[in-house]
């Protein structure tokens, strides 16, 4: 069956100009209420079309690699050919964010939706073109790979299905790590079974790609739709069974994950929600990172709250995995799809809710940032596009790494383009989860736990309340070791860290006299 590819990005994906944004601040579902100062802001940069038209949906797919973005228009004209497909990069200076490449396929042809998913790695991108007719089989599907040398990027190879099949939507999905890409087929009827699903693992020698693996799972059913999201990471692989039945809960949805490398991959276990829901669509968006997945599932009913949604986080341990948290909206609306797109680096993580309102514009949508302190997620940050508009769908798509978070509007209006669709690079500032000890005296020695706040000191500081603090014991991107300043005034405050990125949450410290 054809996808409405518009419909499909809004619904299932669910020249920069950098500015100063407020944030909007909420607090935590599961822990403390996290407290920002009022000067705080973020950069960010707005990206678009250069020829925006209706219907492109420029960010249906969004992701980051250290300084490089990806950002796929699956819908759009290619010399014409209507629904061809193209994929933006996108590179970050000490000046901000420049466009530097439009990838295109080398066998462009109308309907191929090439954009529809994309990833990058170093100097890698992926980019799959579900709609693709490969060998005479319909919406088949094909992924591309390109590399860059210098500030230019080729097509390296074409990959397809070594057992290609009509319907299959071979790149439906798909991520890379170094040499090793996973392509999800949500739709391959493995075993026989229809639209049961497969995802395929592909690794590099040289410039050469080839197939190692097939993977299938070992309860295989018909309509599970095995590889609607993949993830990787290092030689674990995560792929998402939305369709799934599990625990008796129909169609409440499995994640897989295999764990080898090459062409040996075997099946480590199966994921499922503590609270299973029928039809909650737990696993139609995945990300891994080490030992961490965060799984999407954005039409989780809560209570009467019909596709409110949710994101479940699981850790492993040895072999053994288990749910760590449950992340939802802090103020969760009917059909705002929390968990409409995930995304994990280190220990944050970022979750898009495509369909939640801004104020009164309906559908205008957000995406909201956690952050991990031992075995606690606290949510940090509560983003919005800084000019929202009603059914931009921001959220639909979302990326993270380190100080950078991506996010897609792939329905928002652009000029007078209807659903020409805008994608955001939001620059993050650092995040403190813990002070220990918690008060202490005049010259005192604070660690302070958290994230991003950099390798090297340089101009970034430390500030108890309005006085910053002049010996610093040692400092590094996760914790940093400093004396409480002996001009600092007796009482509780604010401990805050401020880098180039901006300024942290807070944390009360108490000084004792």
């Amino acid at each position: 069956m054809k996808r409405h590819v518009g419909l499909f990005c809004g619904l299932f994906c669910s020249a920069a100009l950098v500015l100063l944004l407020p944030l909007l601040v909420a607090t935590s579902a599961q822990a403390a209420e996290t407290h920002l100062p009022t000067r705080l802001a973020l950069k960010y940069a707005e990206w678009t079309d250069p020829s925006p038209a209706a219907n492109d949906a420029f960010g249906c797919s969004v992701a980051v690699s250290g300084t490089t973005a990806v950002v796929g228009v699956p819908n759009k004209a290619v010399n014409g050919l209507t629904g061809a497909g193209t994929a933006y990069v996108y590179v970050r200076s000490a000046s901000g964010w420049t466009r530097q490449a439009k990838l295109t396929a080398g066998d462009a042809a109308a309907d191929d939706y090439f954009g529809l998913s994309v990833a990058v790695s170093g100097n890698t991108a992926v980019v799959g073109a579900y709609g693709k007719t490969v060998n005479g089989f319909t919406i088949a599907g094909a992924v591309y790979v390109f590399t860059r040398s210098g500030s230019t990027w080729k097509q390296q190879a074409k990959l397809t299905a070594d057992d290609a099949a009509h319907f299959d939507d071979f790149g439906l999905s798909v991520a890379i790590s170094g040499d090793t890409i996973v392509v999800g087929a949500g739709d391959k009827a493995a075993n026989s079974l229809a639209d049961a699903g497969a995802a395929y693992v592909f690794t590099r020698s040289g410039s050469n790609w080839s197939q190692k693996a097939e993977l299938i799972p070992s309860d295989a059913a018909a309509y599970d739709q095995f590889g609607w999201s993949v993830a990787i990471s290092g030689h674990s692989v995560v792929v998402g069974a939305e369709n799934k039945t599990a625990n008796s809960v129909s169609a409440s949805g499995v994640v897989y994950v295999f764990t080898g490398s090459g062409s040996s991959w075997t099946q480590q276990t199966e994921l499922t929600a503590a609270d299973p829901k029928a039809n909650a669509a737990f696993g139609r968006f995945v990300a891994l990172a080490g030992d961490t997945v965060v799984i999407g599932a954005p039409t989780y009913n809560m209570g009467s709250l019909g596709w409110a949604g949710a994101a479940y986080v699981f850790v492993r341990s040895g072999a053994t995995w288990s749910q760590q948290a449950k992340l939802i909206s802090p103020n969760p609306i009917a059909m705002g799809q929390f968990g409409s797109s995930v995304a994990v680096s280190g220990e944050s993580a970022l979750v898009g809710a495509s369909t939640e309102s801004v104020g009164a514009l309906a559908g205008a949508g957000k995406a909201y940032l956690f952050c991990r302190s031992g075995t606690s997620w606290t949510r940090q940050l509560s983003l919005s596009a800084p000019d929202p508009a009603a059914s931009d769908l921001f959220g639909s798509a979302v990326g993270l790494a380190g100080t950078t978070a991506l996010v897609g509007a792939d329905n928002k209006t652009v000029s007078t383009a209807a659903a020409a669709g805008a994608a955001y690079a939001f620059q993050l500032p650092p995040t403190v989860t813990k002070l220990a000890p918690a008060a202490g005296k005049h010259g005192a020695i604070v660690s302070i736990t958290g994230s991003d706040f950099g390798t090297k000191r340089g101009t970034s500081y430390v500030e108890f309340g309005a006085t910053k603090a002049t010996t610093y014991v040692s400092w590094s991107n996760t914790r940093i070791k400093c004396r409480v300043p002996a001009t600092t005034k007796v009482g509780t405050l604010n401990i805050t860290v401020t880098t180039s990125a901006g300024t942290s949450n807070t944390e009360s410290f108490k000084v004792k006299g």
